[in-house]
């Protein structure tokens, strides 16, 4: 499993990979990460996920 907590400060945007065979097997905290509100998916890069994050707090996971 990879768990990940981020915070992206206050006025910024954030890019980040997270590993995973798709954007719907990442959730952030219990939902689907691509329903999230702040949160955008990119694309799929090899075996990563790509989004796009406005400020806050996040808890991703991705159970294999």
């Amino acid at each position: 499993d990879f768990k990940w907590n981020i915070s992206i400060p206050v006025n910024t945007t954030g890019r980040i990979s997270i590993p995973a065979k798709s954007a719907e097997q990442v959730k952030e905290g219990k939902v689907h990460a691509t329903t999230v509100k702040g949160l955008k998916f990119i694309k799929m890069d090899n075996d990563r996920a790509v989004f796009e994050l406005g400020s806050g707090d996040y808890s991703f996971v991705v159970e294999q």
